[in-house]
This record gives C-alpha cells, sequence and structure tokens, in this order.
C-alpha cells in the first residue's frame, strides 16, 4: 500500500491491506514526510514507530508489533512502516451515570440507549470522546449549564485485551427561561415577545431560542435577529434572554424579469412597508405583466395581537387581465382573510373573496359577480432549504357562492393537490404530483373563466400549449370544464450535485363529462439547481395526440 508524498519522498504501509480502516487512522494521525531536506526526513522517521503506536492505541490495538525502515529506490526514498497490528482491546466493565435532572430528561436516555460503547466492542478512544462531546452538548442545549463529568475514567489492562469505562455526568439543575429583553425597534415592545415560542418559566432549550430568531425574521420587520442567552447572568434557576434586533428599511423596492413559456417574458414590480404602524401592520404592492397575465395589487397585513407567530389577518384588492387560447377576460378581486398555522403544522386560510370579472369567450361578453366564502388547508414538509432533498406539499380548497348572498349564480368548488419528491440512490430523485377539482353551478355560461378548469402547460401536462385542454364548444372554441384530474411521474438523474437529466410522463384533463379524453404527455430535460431555484429546460411530447406535437417547456422556481 503506497502513498506517493512528493517527487522525492513515498510513504508505504505493510501488513494492513485487509484493515483500509485501520489504514486510513494511521496515516491521518503521523501525517505526511517533509519535504525539506535530510535532517526533517530523519526527524520525522525516528519519531514514526511511536506515532503510528499512538494512532493504532487510539482504536484499540495496544500490542502492535511495529518497523519503520527507509529504502532508497533510484531517485526516490521508500518510508516504510510495517505494521502487525495483533489483538485488539475490547471494552468490559461499562458504568455511564447520568446524575442531577437530566437523568428524567429522554434526550439523555436516547444518548445513553445509541452509544455503540458496549461490552465485547473494539475500544475506540475517539468513540468515546466523541460521546462525551455529545453529553456536554447536549447539556448546554438542554439548559444545564452546570453540567460537569464527575468521573472520567479509562483503564485498559493491555495484557488482558480488556479495558473499563467509568463515566458519571452530574447535568445539575436544568435553567429555564428568564426575563428577554430587546433591543429598540420599530414594533411596540408588548407584542415583540408574543413572537417568542417560550416565556419566563419555559425549560431552556436552544431549539426554541433558534426557533425564536426564525420566528422574528419571518416577520419582515428586522433584517437581523440574535437571540443572546446570558448564562453568566444566571439566576434563581433562571437565564436572561436579549434579543437584538436590526430594522428592515422602511420602504422596500423590489424588480425581477422572467421568462416561461407558458406565460412569454414576464416582469413583476414590487414595493413592501414592512411596519406601517408599532403594531406591526404591513403592506405591499405588486405589479405583474406578462403575455397572458397581468395583474396590479395590494395587501395589508395585520399580525393578531395574542398569536402573531400563527396568526394574521389580510386584506387584499387586485385588478387582473388574462388573455390565453380562445379567452379574454378582466377580473376586480377583493378579499378579507384570516390565516393560522393550526399546531399539526397545517396553514388553514378563511376567507372571504368579492370577484367581478368580466369575461369574453368566442366573442360572447359576460359579467358576472360572486361573493365567495371559503376554506383552505395546506401544508409543505422539505429538508434541505430551497434545493430540497425531500419533501411534500399538500393544499385543498373549498368553497362557494350563493345568488341569494350578492352573487349572480350559485357556485360549490373543492380543489385538492399533492407533491412529493424522494431521493433515489443518493443524489437521484423521484417527484410526483397529483391535482383534482369539482364545480357545481347553476349557470356555467355566466361562471367566470378564471373559475373553470382548463391545464395542460409547464405545470402541468407538458407537451400541450398552456390551458389548452379543457372541453370546447360546438365552434372548436374552449370553454374550461367542470372537473380536473392531472398527475405526473418525473425522474430526475443527477451528473453533479447542480446539474441532472429527467425524464417525465403527464397525464391528465379538464373535463365536463366523463367520455372526454385523457391527454398524455412525456419527455426528457435538463435541471440545474440554481442559487434561485431550480432551472427546468423540457421538450415534451403529446404522445396522445396523432399528430403528436413537441413543446419547449422553460421554468424556475423551488421544486416543492
Amino acid at each position: 500500500m503506497a502513498f506517493s508524498v512528493s517527487a522525492a519522498v513515498r510513504l508505504e504501509l505493510e501488513g494492513l491491506q485487509q484493515q483500509p480502516n485501520l489504514a486510513s487512522q494511521l496515516l491521518a494521525f503521523v501525517g505526511t514526510p517533509p519535504d525539506e531536506g535530510e535532517s526533517a526526513l530523519r526527524n520525522f522517521v525516528r519519531s514514526l514507530e511511536t506515532q503510528a503506536r499512538k494512532a493504532l492505541q487510539a482504536v484499540g490495538y495496544y500490542d502492535a508489533d511495529i518497523a519503520v525502515r527507509r529504502e532508497q529506490r533510484d531517485a526516490d526514498t521508500a518510508v516504510i512502516i510495517a505494521v502487525t497490528p495483533g489483538k485488539p482491546v475490547s471494552l468490559r466493565e461499562i458504568d455511564i451515570r447520568i446524575d442531577g435532572e437530566a437523568r428524567s430528561d429522554d434526550t439523555f436516555q436516547r444518548a445513553l440507549e445509541e452509544t455503540r460503547l458496549r461490552p465485547g466492542t473494539v475500544l475506540d478512544h475517539g468513540r468515546y470522546e466523541r460521546f462525551k462531546d455529545r453529553l456536554v452538548d447536549l447539556a448546554q442545549r438542554r439548559g444545564y449549564f452546570d453540567a460537569a463529568f464527575t468521573v472520567h475514567r479509562v483503564t485498559v489492562e493491555s495484557a488482558e485485551h480488556a479495558a473499563d469505562i467509568e463515566l458519571h455526568f452530574d447535568s445539575g439543575i436544568r435553567y429555564a427561561f428568564g426575563r428577554t429583553t430587546f433591543d429598540e425597534a420599530p414594533i411596540t415592545p408588548e407584542l415583540l415577545p408574543l413572537w417568542l415560542p417560550f416565556e419566563p418559566g419555559t425549560a431552556y432549550d436552544a431549539e426554541l431560542v433558534a426557533k425564536g430568531t426564525t420566528e422574528l425574521l419571518e416577520t419582515g420587520y428586522f433584517k437581523g435577529v440574535r437571540l443572546i442567552t446570558r448564562r453568566d447572568e444566571a439566576a434563581d434557576g433562571q437565564v436572561p434572554i436579549h434579543v437584538e434586533l436590526t430594522a428592515a428599511p422602511p420602504n422596500t423596492v423590489g424588480l425581477g424579469i422572467g421568462f416561461a413559456t407558458d406565460t412569454g417574458p414576464r416582469a413583476r414590480a414590487t414595493w413592501e412597508k414592512p411596519h406601517v404602524n408599532d403594531q406591526g401592520h404591513s403592506l405591499r404592492a405588486e405589479l405583474a405583466v406578462s403575455g397572458v397575465r397581468s395583474s396590479l395589487g395590494t395587501s395589508y397585513r395585520i399580525p393578531s395581537t395574542v398569536e402573531p407567530a400563527l396568526t394574521y389577518y389580510q386584506l387584499e384588492a387586485a385588478l387582473r387581465t388574462e388573455d390565453f387560447q380562445d379567452t379574454r377576460s378582466t377580473s376586480r378581486v377583493a378579499a378579507a382573510r384570516r390565516v393560522h398555522e393550526t399546531p399539526g403544522g397545517w396553514q388553514q386560510d378563511v376567507y372571504v373573496r368579492w370577484l367581478s370579472e368580466s369575461f369574453e369567450i368566442d366573442s360572447v361578453t359576460e359579467t358576472t359577480t360572486l361573493s365567495i366564502p371559503g376554506i383552505g388547508w395546506s401544508r409543505t414538509l422539505r429538508s434541505g432549504g430551497l434545493r430540497a432533498r425531500q419533501g411534500a406539499r399538500y393544499a385543498l380548497r373549498l368553497e362557494g357562492a350563493s345568488a341569494e348572498v350578492f352573487s349572480d349564480i350559485n357556485l360549490q368548488k373543492v380543489v385538492a393537490s399533492a407533491k412529493w419528491l424522494q431521493p433515489i440512490l443518493d443524489r437521484h430523485h423521484v417527484i410526483a404530483r397529483i391535482e383534482g377539482g369539482a364545480l357545481s353551478t347553476n349557470d356555467f355560461d355566466r361562471l367566470p373563466s378564471s373559475e373553470r378548469f382548463f391545464t395542460g402547460g409547464d405545470q402541468s401536462v407538458r407537451g400541450f400549449a398552456y390551458r389548452s385542454i379543457a372541453p370546447r364548444d360546438e365552434t372548436g372554441t374552449l370553454i374550461g370544464g367542470r372537473y380536473l384530474a392531472v398527475g405526473s411521474v418525473e425522474f430526475v438523474w443527477h451528473f453533479t450535485p447542480s446539474w441532472g437529466v429527467a425524464v417525465f410522463t403527464d397525464a391528465g384533463r379538464a373535463f365536463s363529462s366523463s367520455d372526454e379524453p385523457l391527454r398524455v404527455g412525456a419527455g426528457f430535460g435538463l435541471r440545474w439547481r440554481s442559487p434561485i431555484g431550480t432551472l427546468s429546460v423540457d421538450l415534451g411530447f403529446g404522445v396522445s395526440e396523432d399528430d403528436t406535437p413537441a413543446r419547449l417547456h422553460l421554468l424556475i422556481g423551488p421544486e416543492l
């Protein structure tokens, strides 16, 4: 087993061909020969036996035979370590004890159950030290700030190839959160503590500190948040917390341009005022323009005064225009919402939406007004941040309108969707999604086009144009459907961490009767995991059609 260190010096191992882990341990410990002249090399060789023995003892081999020699080979010098590792030292008696309040802490009990320090296993000093470090880390994160080892001893009897461990850890008391103080902020001091997931008297947990940091950052009021645990000021079993805050700018303007095959070129401008007043109200306005859809809207957000981290209220107003396929529409929308995160992690959206839409289908123009109460639930689970490695997203929405309550027609509607991202063979993954919907109305002809079902395009059935799959009237004009069913499976093979290729199959239909055909698209594409989301470039084929249309699809955004 040879390792080239430089053109002049080679380090070789003999005797560990069948034990690569031992070889790696030894090489990592002894380091590389110096390339600084004969004197430095002699000193290195002189210390090799001692260093190699320490390396092997660290993983339980106390009676190894080690010989070091030098050989001159033409222009190269070989430094050879010949090793016969011998019989390893195994653990015999294990006495690990947790004292103090952590004795009844499930987190510490799990650490004891998961430790690999077991009788009969080979002694590994690194594993022993890592377990000690884990206990210390748990103590700091769980609020046992006075924790200390009262006994920590490893006794090795090399002649018997046995070792005993005696490890006693006294956690002391578990501290609780004390008084929390804040830097000066644009939000009233009475409201700020309501975003924190703890209060004075709550048992200390570093995860709650991290969650509090996230909750305050996600308000949008601050561009910097830091929660400081003041352990030096702990008293009477409580530790005070100070929150350093850096306010966000009073006004933020954003500009963006993009392109997608569904919408063509698009541009967006936003203006945000994160703190309108000291009660945490915020204001946002947005102008979006694309080839098929444009909108101008504003929203006013009001946090709950009881649980602002979980609940907020929002008022919205927007003007939207759409021009796609055979449909043109202009919508005026207003809404009032209450958004609440449930204990199970679902986001619940209860709202009343007012819609007045003028739409033209096949030269027939209608104007319909609806007052639509509704409720929706959604939940996203992910690991890996924006570049999610695994996760799922679920959504369900129920809404309706009545001609007897500020609406021109009756409407009942349900839409549900799910999407899953599952890794395969480490770096590759599968994405599957389904979506379904149904509506009922007493006058479909007067139903706004935005409330009907259409499918096809980048995010539904690839190989078909945007919203081109739907029922048609006797003149061939797309009129939309009463029902929606879409499904997709996609496999992505990554040849680097950021680049991959995909193959996919999509199927779906928007329909009003069961005899309307299912459209199927299939194809392949390229994936690039960029810093702002995954760029997808797909070539889709409408394989269910006689002429098998082909369509290029471009999209950028998160995979969930």
